[in-house]
C-alpha cells in the first residue's frame, strides 16, 4: 500500500490531487494499491470517482504543523514506509518528523528550502534552472526534475492534435477555482467588442468554480459557448480544440503532451515562474496577470488568438515544440524511481 497526503478546496484548486492521481494510476499498473490522506473531506468529490480510498485527518490544509502527531501516529499504526506529500505548507519541522517515521517524497514547485526528503519531484520546465543537484549534493535526496517527470494521466500519452486549416474550437482552462472569473471577463470583454463570433469557446468549468451562474447565463445567451462540467477525458476535449486559453500550473503540461497551441495567464505567485520560462523559450505565450489589469491581459489574448488564427504554420510549429516536452510517461517513470 502507497500512501499520499495531499488537498484540494476552493482556494487551492484541484490541482495537486489531480497530480497525485495520475502517480496513484501509475502505482496501480504495477500492483501498488494507494491511499490518500487529506486534512478536511473537500478532496473527497475528486478522488473517489478514480476509486482510492481517503484518510480524513481532521487537521486544517494550511497549517500543517498541527497535524504532524497524528499524521505520524497514523504513519506508525499502518506501517507506512513511504508517503507522498504534495502540499505547498509544509515547512522543515514537518518533513523531518515525519521522515522519523517513513521515507518521504515530495513534489515542489516552490523551491522555498532545502526538504529534508528522501525523494525530491520538481518536474516544471524551469527546475534545472535551480541549480537544485548543487544545492542538494551533500544530502542524500535523490532528485527527479524536468518535465520528463511531469506526472500526466495516462490518457496524455500519444495524442496528435491534428493540424486544422482554421481556428473553429478554443478552450478556456482555468483551474479548479477561477478566482478572478477569467472566463467570465473574457466572454464579456469579446462579446462587448464583437470578436471571434464563429469561434466555439469549450469553458471548463471546475469543481470549486464560484462563477456558475454568470457562465451559464453567458452560455444561454451566446450559441457560441460551451460548458464542461466534471469532464472525465479532459484530452478528448483538448484534441477537439485548436487552441487553448488556459491559466498557468499542471494544465499547461497536459496541453504540452496533445500539442495544443497555447496563451497563458496568471492569477497566482507560484505560477509566474512557469508561464515565463514557457515563453522564454517561445512555447507557450505568456498574456499577463489577471490580477494587476485585466483588460490589458485580455487584450494580449485577444492578439496572440489572432495570431493563431492567421497562421497555421505558427500553430503547428508551436505544437510540434509543446509535445517534444511532455511525452506523458512522466507518472511511470516517477512509479520506477520511487
Amino acid at each position: 500500500m502507497f500512501y499520499i497526503r495531499t488537498d484540494a478546496n476552493s482556494i487551492i484548486g484541484s490541482g495537486h490531487v489531480m497530480r497525485c492521481i495520475a502517480i496513484a494510476n501509475s502505482l496501480k499498473k504495477v500492483g501498488v494499491e494507494s491511499v490518500f490522506i487529506t486534512a478536511d473531506r473537500e478532496s473527497k468529490k475528486i478522488i473517489m470517482p478514480y476509486g482510492y480510498s481517503i484518510i480524513c485527518l481532521d487537521s486544517v490544509w494550511n497549517q500543517l504543523e498541527y497535524e504532524i502527531d497524528i499524521l505520524s501516529e497514523l504513519i506508525v499504526k499502518n506501517n507506512i514506509d513511504k508517503i507522498l506529500i504534495d502540499t505547498y505548507y509544509v515547512t522543515e519541522n514537518y518533513l523531518m518528523s515525519l521522515r522519523q517515521h517513513s521515507k518521504v517524497i515530495y513534489i515542489d514547485d516552490l523551491n522555498k528550502f532545502i526538504y529534508p526528503v528522501d525523494v525530491l519531484i520538481n518536474y516544471n520546465i524551469y527546475a534545472e534552472s535551480l541549480e537544485l543537484k548543487k544545492c542538494y549534493n551533500n544530502t542524500k535526496t535523490k532528485l527527479l526534475l524536468g518535465c520528463e517527470y511531469a506526472p500526466l494521466r495516462e490518457e496524455f500519452r500519444g495524442r496528435l492534435l491534428p493540424n486544422r486549416e482554421k481556428v473553429i474550437n478554443v478552450l478556456i482552462s482555468t483551474g479548479g477555482t477561477d478566482t478572478y472569473n477569467f472566463a467570465g471577463k473574457f466572454m464579456e470583454y469579446i462579446i462587448r467588442n464583437n470578436k471571434f463570433r464563429d469561434i466555439v469557446f469549450h469553458i471548463i468549468v471546475g469543481s470549486f468554480n464560484q462563477n456558475e451562474d454568470m457562465l451559464n447565463h453567458l452560455a444561454e445567451m451566446n450559441r457560441n459557448i460551451i460548458l464542461h462540467y466534471n469532464v472525465t477525458r479532459m484530452s478528448d476535449l483538448m484534441l477537439e480544440c485548436d487552441a487553448a486559453l488556459s491559466a498557468g500550473g499542471s494544465t499547461l503540461y497536459e496541453l504540452c503532451a496533445c500539442g495544443i497551441p497555447t496563451i497563458s495567464y496568471v492569477f497566482a505567485d507560484n505560477q509566474l515562474q512557469v508561464v515565463n520560462e514557457f515563453s522564454r523559450q517561445n512555447i507557450i505565450y505568456y498574456a499577463g496577470d489577471i490580477r494587476d489589469n485585466p483588460d490589458i491581459c485580455l487584450e494580449s489574448i485577444e492578439k496572440r488568438l489572432e495570431d493563431f488564427i492567421k497562421s497555421k504554420n505558427l500553430r503547428k510549429s508551436l505544437s510540434i515544440k509543446m509535445r517534444t516536452l511532455v511525452d506523458g510517461f512522466g507518472a511511470d517513470r516517477i512509479t520506477q524511481q520511487i
